[in-house]
């Protein structure tokens, strides 16, 4: 998954997650792959941190340490 479409949906995650988080419990699931590249470019970075500040869980699938 390239950076561009990353930000793209983290975007649109976080505008949906902005009406429903107070009406219902909400995950963040990821793969490692995409949190690699999220990891690697600071604004995606915080923009991820700002989405998972709401969920009830977070989720990292298929992460191995390096």
């Amino acid at each position: 998954m390239k950076p561009k479409r990353i930000r793209v949906e983290l975007a649109d995650f976080i505008s949906k997650q902005k009406v429903t988080y107070k009406a219902r419990p909400n995950a963040v699931i990821i793969a490692g792959e995409t949190l690699a590249i999220i990891q690697a470019d600071e604004n995606l970075t915080k923009e991820f941190v700002d989405l998972t500040e709401h969920a009830n869980v977070v989720l990292a699938c298929r992460v191995s340490p390096n």
